[in-house]
């Protein structure tokens, strides 16, 4: 991917060459000069001066060699290393520190010409690119499944990890698919299916209790334990009827006698069974039936009759004699009607028609199915193949075509999102209607479109509606899925669930207040998406939503109870996303703050700029020396860029984070480190100064806005359409920033920018 941030520390995007001055209006279609003549004359002069004792006459350090690109085709076609080469000359990491810099206006020139002759755009012919096709990644998976079968799963068992891409889930380039998977999807597609369908006789109601279904009983692992004489009892509240009673029992023994387990109604006993000697899994199933008429005063009691202690036996397993007790079922009433089949079977498996054959049953259910599995429309030649099934060996029509919705669950259909083009003829093309639907549903709710996308998107009005659906889909509560997770990989909030903060060191940072600390951020997000509010407000606010914990964590006194609740800020430290105990807690290191991690995460998710990485012999700082035991973190840092290597990449990042540097590494605010006052001044390499996080906020507020919209609109696409933004997406997002400035950029007008752009609408056809 090709960031387009990189003027983000103060360089000023120029006309490129592929631009027409006013003295080449010679017509309405000037010819361009040719980029290699300003190359020769203009470019390649500053690159001989600053850096050919590296980069050419023979040199080639870091495998840059200029020598290499004799012509502008040979450029254009290592687009990846120019790319790095204008990176480093817009964030000013090269030439190294130690070397002649040039000037601001001569960087400027390398950049422009660079920008315009290797990666030119057209805005008036913006090309969208074109999409993998990507798989539904594990969040997806599980809201479909239960938005088209009504079925819960826990995917997390069931299905591998995803794999990310340019910082996301959704990015098809990198969505394997091996045999493993099928194979878990084959898994997980059976799990689902026989969760709501029902092959056969409708089974009757089966209620299963638990230990908070009993009264007077202690666990014991997962069993109810019975160590005396007693009874523990049910209150099921059942309609008069026979019942069968299911129970797994196991037992301890002593003494000659194996243990009894009795069934009392009403304070009567009823049953007696005699329970084998064995623990665990080893117990035995009770079946039987009972006749019950219980109403709400009533009681069901399951319980241990004829306890047996010898304390003096040599085998200390022969000592007493216990009842265990692992599950309770009972179902029924078995004497009454079974129960209609359930909404979500009956929608899958409507009433046959008299008269209907089973084939052409089979290919109705098949296509209701296929047309909203697969979110379009489909033809009867496209379900004509499953009629292979039919000739599976069952008598149950409904268990043939049970595997054909298996099959359909783990086809390509299902399992892939696609983006088809309207016309397959010319080079790109508007998506269709239902591939439009389907990337609004899974960018706003991870999950397959509703009724009503469907509905406009098959009457071919989806886009004349597209203002609309945005809207009511973004004042859904399915919107919470795209809140959760887009903030979870852009602002990298899924990291703080492995990362460990120093018990020690920390004691008050557990599992409840990290919990806490990620619905704060989230929302706060959420809060601007619903009122419409400037995305501008991640940079600063004079607000957040906190509980009690957070409230004591941070200081703030007067909230009381465990629900979150907005809570005005009257200081500069708290405000927008750099004040919040989550990302201050994952952008450090367990036992304490990190200036380098803080300012890289601020360089890769605000300003859009991301440093490159560290070479490969760079040791990390070392605090626990003696010599360092007492040194702050900055002088560490400072004898750290000494070394010219280091310097370039510590003067973007170091900066941002010693602003932060009053907030410890679980997000406390501090005054000292180490017994000394924390110095938090800081000077971006495009000349702003500050102190402290206040400052820094203000600065990005005043300076740092269109970065960091730039940088927002990136995340948003790559993570909406499923590839990486590229050169040729720089008119896209350029206009997502003209639409959404109309707003003040509200975060809900550049989403609604982001879905009417070119490579969200559009397809280039391979």
């Amino acid at each position: 991917m090709v960031s387009l941030g990189y003027f983000a520390y103060g360089l000023k995007e120029i006309p490129s060459q592929s631009e027409t001055t006013t003295t080449d209006r010679v017509s309405l279609k000037p010819a361009l000069p040719d980029p290699m003549v300003k190359f020769h004359s203009e470019v390649k002069p500053i690159l001989e001066t600053y850096c050919f004792d590296c980069h050419g006459d023979g040199s080639h350090k870091g495998g840059l060699d200029f020598d290499e690109y004799p012509n502008l085709a040979a450029m254009v076609n290592d687009r990846e290393k120019w790319s790095k080469v204008k990176e480093h000359l817009s964030l000013q990491l090269m030439p190294p520190l130690d070397e002649d810099q040039p000037e601001m206006k001569e960087r400027l020139k390398l950049v422009n010409w660079i920008d315009g002759a290797i990666f030119p755009t057209n805005p008036d012919d913006p090309d969208p690119g074109s999409v993998v096709m990507r798989r539904l990644n594990r969040n997806e998976y599980r809201n479909t499944i239960k938005d088209l079968l009504g079925a819960e799963l826990k995917v997390e068992t069931l299905l591998p990890l995803d794999d990310t891409g340019y910082g996301f889930d959704t990015i098809g380039e990198v969505h394997t698919v091996s045999s493993a998977h099928i194979e878990k999807y084959l898994n997980a597609a059976e799990i689902a299916l026989n969760q709501v369908l029902v092959i056969g006789d409708q089974p009757f109601v089966e209620r299963e209790y638990t230990s908070e279904d009993f009264s007077k009983v202690k666990k014991s692992g997962d069993s109810f334990r019975f160590s005396r004489n007693g009874f523990s009892s049910l209150k099921p509240n059942l309609a008069k009827g026979k019942y069968k009673l299911v129970v797994h029992a196991s037992s301890s023994q002593a003494g000659d006698d194996e243990a009894v387990m009795a069934v009392k109604v009403n304070n009567n006993v009823i049953k007696k069974f005699v329970i084998a000697h064995g623990g665990g899994g080893d117990g035995q199933v009770v079946v039987s039936e009972l006749a019950l008429d219980l109403n709400k005063s009533s009681q069901l009691e399951l319980g241990f009759i004829n306890d047996f202690y010898d304390p003096d036996n040599p085998n200390k397993r022969r000592r007493d004699r216990n009842l265990f007790i692992e599950e309770v079922k009972l179902i029924g009433p078995i004497d009454k009607p079974r129960p209609e089949k359930s909404a979500k079977h009956l929608a899958i498996f409507p009433q046959k028609a008299v008269g209907q054959s089973e084939e052409d049953y089979a290919l109705e259910v098949w296509k209701n199915f296929a047309q909203r599995a697969f979110r379009r429309p489909v033809t009867l030649k496209e379900i004509l193949p499953y009629k292979n099934f039919l000739e599976l060996p069952s008598d149950e029509l409904d268990e043939k075509i049970l595997v054909g919705l298996q099959a359909m669950l783990i086809s390509s259909d299902f399992l892939y999102i696609h983006s088809p083009p309207q016309s397959a003829s010319g080079e790109k093309s508007l998506l269709t209607e239902h591939a439009l639907a389907s990337r609004l549903s899974y960018f706003l709710w991870s999950t397959m479109p509703d009724e009503g996308l469907m509905d406009l998107a098959n009457k071919g009005e989806l886009r004349n509606n597209l203002t609309a659906e945005i809207d009511r889909m973004l004042d859904d509560p399915r919107s919470e899925q795209f809140v959760k997770h887009f903030s979870g990989q852009w602002l990298q909030l899924r990291s703080l669930d492995i990362h460990t903060a120093d018990a020690k060191l920390f004691p008050m940072w557990n599992k409840k207040l990290r919990q806490s600390a990620v619905t704060e951020t989230e929302m706060f997000l959420s809060h601007l998406l619903k009122n419409d509010l400037s995305a501008k407000e991640c940079l600063d606010a004079d607000y957040t939503f906190i509980n009690q914990d957070l409230a004591k964590h941070y200081g703030i006194k007067g909230v009381k109870g465990d629900h979150f609740r907005k809570v005005s800020l009257t200081d500069k430290r708290r405000g927008g996303l750099l004040g919040q105990a989550s990302i201050l807690t994952l952008t450090s290191n367990p036992n304490r703050t990190s200036p380098v991690l803080r300012g890289k995460w601020i360089l890769e998710n605000i300003l859009g700029t991301p440093p490159p990485p560290p070479p490969a012999d760079i040791p990390d700082l070392q605090p626990d020396e003696k010599e360092n035991l007492h040194a702050s973190l900055r002088s560490q840092l400072e004898l750290h860029r000494k070394k010219a290597a280091c310097a370039s990449c510590h003067n973007l990042m170091d900066p941002l984070g010693f602003a932060l540097e009053n907030f410890d590494a679980v997000g406390r605010w501090r005054e000292k480190e180490n017994g000394n006052l924390i110095d938090n001044h800081g000077v971006l390499i495009s000349g702003e100064s500050f102190n402290g996080s206040g400052e820094l906020k203000s600065v990005l507020l005043s300076h740092k806005v269109e970065p960091f919209i730039r940088c927002l609109s990136e995340k948003l696409l790559t993570y909406s359409i499923g590839r990486g933004v590229e050169y040729y997406d720089k008119p896209a997002i350029d206009k997502i920033l003209t639409e959404s400035a109309q707003k003040d950029h509200s975060l809900r007008a550049i989403i609604h920018a982001v879905c009417e752009s070119v490579p969200f609408q559009q397809t280039r056809t391979q």
